[in-house]
């Protein structure tokens, strides 16, 4: 067995008993306990549950990993760690910014990264009823988390919202910051279309809604008036740098095949039933008010429904037929409702930033928390090695797709690893563009590998006589191409290898 800093590879799955120990042993942090000891147990942890949950989605087999979330009450937990994360980065990340740039890429990763795992475990928790009902009170913070999401689409231009791949030269020229900067930007954007998918699961559940959740909805922050203008901006579309259209479809961008012309991305489909449940159902319907500004709103959406959409969503066929009834209607001049709602308030977001002193917080996290040795180094690629086991994540994962048509590849580029092509035909074709990106990458990997082992030397403190026949031995390869190398060197690099193991 091993510490809880990484899993053993044997680890194929985790069972019903040790889902349930895993999610017992979450607990709330504070916000000086992001990227220590504590926090990245509990981030593994949640890594696994994660896994296993969309696991247990995916084969529609129990989803045990659901079950102990509501049988054990942790689902606010699991919501307050979400709020947690996204305090973190907003008033500590960056203080600490320019010190995590200095240190391994996977300290400054983590913390961010966080943020989606934890959102992801929700989307999955939150498709079912008796996770939804089992938030209780933060289901509040869960919505004004959602809706902080939805403006964050709606109040930046498409272009600004993901970074589109450059030229070899300017990623190469990109400042660890900068890295840094464009890996939270990514993150925040895929976080972001996860909220639209929770934001649906909700929409489905309205009926067991408290109140005062529905209210919020509806009235405090008009969800609809945030989901509307996606249809305009369609956010989860863009150009890449080929000009090729691409979708964000599974939490990355894949290039549309003339196979998916006019077909609806999951995207797409998600805010329009989001939209369908909220609009359509009848007691939201007597919760919103219809002013004029959000008839007008409503009426925006006839331009976009046509005949492929309504055929690949026969559901919007009845909202179709309401919005052009509302067409010839004005809004009723007083509304039926209440003048006294009782409203709830969200409580852990307020109580994780009550009382801290930013500034304070990122100096004591530098000293005590973002601190990198070659001890800890080793250790973040055994936790990588150990969460991210390959059998493990085997069947999450989805056929490689061509980087030049799109088809399935069978085919990847032998010297980096990185590109998949579905024939000799597109390889050769994309060959002039992929050629500084593969030799850039290469000569990346050998000067980090060139690194360790140098880290590594000196972290064993050989003897000098050891270190003497070490040159010796390098000598002796530079030299004389592989073929040519003496038995008495190979010998002794046989020898060396030992001693560093």
């Amino acid at each position: 067995t091993q510490s809880t800093w990484g899993l053993t590879s044997r680890f194929m799955e985790i069972t019903p008993y040790e889902a349930e120990h895993l999610v017992k042993s979450l607990t709330p942090l504070s916000v000086r306990d992001v990227g220590g000891s504590k926090w990245i147990r509990q981030h593994e942890n949640l890594d696994k549950l994660n896994i296993q949950a969309h696991r247990n989605a995916i084969s529609r087999s129990d989803e045990y990993v659901m079950d102990s979330f509501v049988v054990l009450n942790q689902l606010p937990t699991l919501i307050h760690d979400l709020l947690l994360t996204e305090v973190w980065k907003e008033f500590v990340f960056p203080l600490v910014k320019s010190h995590l740039a200095t240190m391994s890429s996977l300290r400054g990763y983590l913390p961010l990264y966080h943020e989606a795992t934890v959102c992801n475990l929700l989307e999955v928790c939150l498709y079912h009823r008796t996770a939804c009902e089992a938030t209780g009170d933060a289901m509040v913070d869960l919505v004004d988390y959602c809706m902080r999401k939805l403006v964050y689409l709606n109040s930046r231009p498409v272009e600004e919202l993901t970074t589109i791949r450059r030229s070899t030269e300017e990623y190469l020229k990109r400042t660890p910051e900068e890295e840094l900067e464009e890996q939270k930007k990514e993150i925040e954007f895929g976080v972001c279309m996860i909220a639209i998918t929770v934001v649906r699961f909700i929409s489905d559940h309205t009926s067991t809604l408290p109140l005062s959740v529905l209210h919020r909805l509806l009235e405090t922050h008009d969800v609809l008036a945030s989901l509307v203008p996606l249809m305009d901006a369609k956010p989860w579309l863009r150009k890449n740098a080929k000009g090729q259209k691409e979708k964000f479809e599974d939490q990355k961008w894949v290039v549309l095949t003339p196979d998916d012309a006019g077909r609806v991305c999951k995207m797409e489909a998600q805010v329009w039933l989001a939209i369908y449940n909220f609009f359509m159902d009848i007691e939201c319907r007597k919760k919103y008010q219809l002013t004029s500004y959000r008839k007008g709103m409503m009426l925006k959406l006839r331009r976009h429904m046509n005949e492929v959409l309504l055929d690949q969503l026969p559901v919007l066929t009845e909202l179709l037929r309401v919005l052009e009834q509302l067409s010839i209607v004005d809004p009723p001049a007083n509304m039926d409702m209440s003048s006294f709602v009782v409203e709830q308030l969200p409580e852990l977001k307020d109580n994780i930033m009550r009382g801290q002193d930013w500034p304070s917080v990122a100096k004591w996290q530098i000293a005590n928390v973002f601190v990198e040795s070659a001890e800890t180094r080793r250790e973040d690629l055994e936790r990588l090695a150990g969460i991210y086991n390959l059998n493990s994540i085997d069947e999450l994962l989805e056929q490689p797709r061509c980087q030049v048509c799109g088809r399935a590849a069978a085919n990847r580029c032998s010297k980096c690893k990185t590109e998949w092509y579905c024939g000799r035909e597109c390889q050769v074709k994309a060959w002039k563009q992929h050629k500084p990106i593969c030799e850039a990458f290469c000569a990346a990997q050998q000067a980090q590998q060139q690194g360790e082992q140098q880290q590594h030397s000196l972290v064993t403190e050989l003897p000098s006589a050891s270190v003497s026949s070490s040159s010796a031995a390098v000598e002796v390869n530079a030299a004389q191409p592989p073929s040519a190398v003496s038995e008495d060197s190979s010998k002794t690099s046989k020898v060396l290898i030992e001693e560093l193991d």
